[in-house]
């Protein structure tokens, strides 16, 4: 080692050189894994952004569809009071010349397609 050192003494310019090469080449390392870090860091991000957009699309059908059921549970509710009411009606009136047979297949529809078969 003291022979290379007392080489550099006498060589002062080749050992100017050689610093600035080592400074060029460590500025260029470091520009390329700073780079790479910097575009795993893009990718990254890009990915979270993808999985929140998944997630947040995923919510919104869930929030949508819950939406849809309580319309439809709704729906249902009211109808099996309208059939409640009708068939009350009909135990208590004579049902010739009524339309509460009528009301009580409407009202039946909701829960079965082909309610004509009552």
């Amino acid at each position: 080692m003291g022979g290379l050192w007392n080489y550099f003494e006498e060589h002062d310019a080749i050992f100017a050189a050689l610093v600035a090469l080592l400074a060029i080449g460590g500025s260029y390392v470091a520009g390329v894994r700073g780079a790479k870090i910097q575009a795993n860091g893009g990718r990254d991000q890009a990915a979270a952004a993808r999985e929140a957009a998944q997630i947040a699309a995923e919510a919104q059908r869930v929030a949508a569809l819950w939406t849809v059921r309580q319309v439809q549970v709704a729906e249902c509710i009211n109808q099996t009071r309208e059939v409640l009411e009708a068939t009350h009606q009909l135990y208590l009136q004579e049902p010739e010349g009524s339309d509460l047979e009528q009301r009580i297949r409407e009202a039946m529809s909701v829960f079965q397609p082909h309610a004509d078969a009552w």
